[in-house]
């Protein structure tokens, strides 16, 4: 059995496998890694919110709330940011 478990209130989120009731593996994050790693469609529904508040943040300052994204999703956020930015 696969538990895929998340609270944003609380920043937390993983994993926990089972076989035969006998715990077998484990995985933790800060809320946010966590859904880009195990639940990416849910990450970037997060990420849409982020951008709707976007208020006085600079570009900079959004990429760096994801430090732990890949190159490629680093350049998608930074696309996301602009095209809000223009938006609004």
């Amino acid at each position: 059995m696969y538990i895929l478990y998340s609270e944003g209130g609380c920043n937390f989120s993983g994993t926990d496998e089972y076989h035969n009731g006998e715990h077998i593996n484990e995985e933790c994050y800060e809320y946010l890694e966590g859904l880009y790693h195990l639940d990416n469609e849910c990450f970037w529904s997060e990420v849409d919110s982020e951008l709707d508040n976007l208020e006085d943040i600079t570009e900079e300052e959004f990429i760096n709330k994801f430090p732990f994204v890949d190159e490629l999703d680093k350049k998608q956020l930074r696309e996301d940011y602009r095209e809000c930015k223009i938006e609004n």
